[in-house]
């Protein structure tokens, strides 16, 4: 009974985090349409107040509800990354652009051969062409650049607190990392929409979870992401808006067939990458402290007996206050009087 209940709580938590995104967009449309804005036109100013608007939602049900557990145990990871784990995170981003890239050309592959196939990258493949419903020059350049920077800064940040810092830890809460993983995986390739771009998004689901997970840090994750929207479609969507004067169409192949190889080089090393962060870092909680986690066991005895995820360079208890993790002064001077 006791376990049904802790599902519920789950799958609650990740109904309101994909509810935050539904009302995020619902916002962001009602915003430019009473602006009159056309959101063909103005995509890039579309997808700023779709991003903030989620964002300040986030940060709202944070305050005013248990979206993101408040226990040290299963609060929001934010450890610290070394120079070290961002050199192999951007390897396992460049790597994930290459495995997705495999996977396009698979698709296209199989698009020859099959209708049904045909019609959905074909359906993809207009999803990603910016403007492609309208005039180029009707899209302003300052929109072109807001796209950009939008992209690859902001949309990944909303994500991962999103889906890494709700769904995937409300399912850790009741079942195995692996499974909690793959469950906020499948539902972050399903709101992907486009039957093309689900596949390869559930892909990036495991692999940003994987890393949020191993690492210990939404820092990691939205590092991943970020690079991964950076060459996948921003910087291409920029360069081919006109925003930075016009180039070539040879500039074009030489700088993206630069990138390719760089993917195409960077999958073996992400097995590697993942192999060195593992061993740098573990995976996640231990069984232990999973089934304390599970258990309900209160902070106080995970505080006392270090049963609980928290960096272990900061020896002095902390509470958890609103969005932020503050030192308890009262219960650390208090441990200091035992101590003497």
């Amino acid at each position: 009974m006791k376990t049904g209940v802790k599902w519920l709580a789950a799958l609650g938590k990740s109904a309101i985090a994909l509810f935050i995104m539904a009302a995020a967009s619902l916002v962001a449309g009602f915003i430019m349409i009473f602006a009159r804005h056309d959101l063909d036109v103005y995509e890039g100013l579309y997808l700023t107040l779709y991003a903030f608007a989620m964002i300040a939602m986030f940060i709202f049900a944070i305050y005013k509800t248990n979206l993101v557990d408040s226990r040290p145990a299963n609060r929001l990871k934010r450890q610290a990354l070394s120079g070290f784990d961002v050199f192999w995170l951007v390897i396992i981003a460049m790597g994930l652009l290459g495995l997705t890239t495999l996977y396009l050309v698979a698709a296209d592959a199989i698009a020859s051969i099959n209708s049904t196939v045909n019609e959905a990258v074909n359906e993809y493949n207009d999803s990603m062409e910016r403007g492609a419903a309208e005039t180029p020059d009707r899209i302003p350049n300052w929109d072109h650049w807001l796209y950009f920077f939008v992209s690859f800064l902001i949309i990944p940040l909303a994500e991962e607190l999103m889906f890494r810092g709700v769904v995937l830890e409300a399912f850790a809460k009741v079942t195995r990392p692996r499974i909690a993983i793959l469950m906020s995986a499948i539902i972050f390739g399903l709101l992907h929409g486009v039957s093309v771009q689900i596949g390869y998004a559930l892909i990036c689901g495991i692999v940003l979870g994987a890393v949020y997970w191993i690492c210990g840090s939404i820092y990691a994750s939205y590092l991943v992401h970020a690079v991964f929207n950076f060459f996948g479609a921003a910087l291409y969507t920029l360069l081919d808006s006109g925003a930075v004067g016009k180039v070539s169409d040879g500039a074009m192949d030489n700088i993206f067939g630069a990138v390719f190889m760089v993917e195409m080089a960077s999958i073996i090393p992400l097995f590697i990458a993942f192999s060195f962060l593992m061993s740098r870092h573990g995976m996640g909680r231990s069984k232990k402290q999973s089934a304390d986690v599970a258990a309900d066991k209160p902070i106080s005895q995970a505080v006392e007996s270090r049963d609980y995820y928290e960096p272990q360079r900061s020896p002095v208890p902390r509470r958890r206050i609103g969005f932020f993790a503050l030192y308890d002064e009262d219960e650390y001077d208090m441990k200091e009087d035992s101590d003497e």
